[in-house]
């Protein structure tokens, strides 16, 4: 589907993905087992998928070394447990799964991350370490659009929180004033 958006101060319309990843944007799908992930491939095979180029000689032929240097490097630095880069993803919890998405989009060196509920499915361990992954992002100067039905996922990682009614922005809450009780009465348009 076509889209437009402004990023540094220009004007992008997005008439495919390909075109949407070379402007920088990356997004994590809400639902990583259908839209994010080639579960029955491995790991290694997962995280160059967004961007097989750094891969591929002149003649088009993929360098499988360098696919698994970089593969091993990732999975050490975004500490996703793991036996070996060739395993499948369908063997790896969800947690690890989600792990794998997030490093595949952050080595496209993305301007912006929309993370749709990124740590919907996972245990308590992974999403500390998917919240670290994205304050880092955050901290690099990459914008992170959190999308989340977590109010303390919100509340504990945004900056600035946006909230929406029937498909409209309804308020802005900065966040030394983003409590629950804000937000809810912000979505539901009850004031308490």
């Amino acid at each position: 589907e076509e889209g437009s958006m402004s990023l540094d101060g220009k004007n992008f319309r997005f008439r495919d993905t390909q075109s949407a990843i070379n402007a920088g944007i990356g997004y994590l799908s809400e639902n990583r087992k259908e839209d994010g992930l080639f579960l029955e491939f491995d790991i290694k095979t997962n995280l160059a998928a967004n961007h097989l180029n750094d891969f591929t000689s002149t003649y088009g032929f993929l360098n499988h070394n360098s696919i698994e240097e970089f593969a091993k490097t990732t999975v050490d630095r975004y500490k996703v447990a793991t036996p070996s880069v060739d395993q499948l993803l369908n063997n790896l919890s969800g947690g690890n799964q989600q792990k794998v998405l997030i490093s595949a989009w952050l080595v496209i060196n993305p301007k912006i991350l929309i993370a749709d509920e990124p740590t919907r499915g996972v245990d308590v361990g992974a999403k500390n370490d998917i919240y670290t992954m994205l304050r880092e992002l955050a901290a690099e100067g990459i914008g992170v659009m959190l999308i989340s039905s977590d109010l303390p996922e919100i509340i504990g990682l945004s900056d600035r929180v946006y909230v929406m009614r029937q498909g409209r922005i309804v308020g802005e809450v900065e966040r030394k004033d983003a409590t629950e009780e804000r937000i809810i009465s912000l979505a539901t348009g009850v004031s308490y």
